[in-house]
């Protein structure tokens, strides 16, 4: 069942490489601020996706969130995405966060989280929401 939002950060796409040209691989670097839970927190993460040759995106990510007291909480984010507009992609999917959550983002430890992400490259911005999935 889906619970509350617990999640919401807006951001930059810090940068971008092709990892692989002939599979259409690219890979992008963020950085976003936002409040997981009522707590001020940075995220930072690098996530790479391959175009499918229905033209839907298969993604994989790499963040660590971190409180402005060093805190942190670290998932393995997965999801699809659509082009939705020129240079715009909206990603769906899950994050697992396993049990190396600390001090205030311990809450975090075993929890699922549902996410929307919206990118818009054109712009180099980033928007991410989750819920947590109970």
């Amino acid at each position: 069942m889906l619970g509350e939002q617990l999640y919401q950060a807006q951001g930059k796409i810090t940068g971008n490489r092709v990892l692989d040209a002939a599979s259409y691989k690219i890979e992008s670097s963020y950085s976003v601020q936002g409040k997981l839970n009522g707590i001020d927190v940075i995220e930072m993460g690098t996530f790479w996706a391959v175009m499918r040759p229905s033209g839907i995106l298969y993604g994989e990510d790499e963040a660590v969130v971190m409180t402005m007291d060093g805190d942190v909480a670290q998932g393995k984010p997965i999801g699809v995405g659509r082009f939705v507009g020129p240079g715009k992609i909206s990603y769906r999917g899950a994050v697992v966060y396993g049990d190396n959550c600390t001090g205030k983002l311990a809450f975090m430890n075993g929890k699922c989280l549902l996410f929307e992400v919206e990118v818009d490259q054109m712009n180099a911005t980033i928007s991410i929401k989750a819920w947590e999935w109970k």
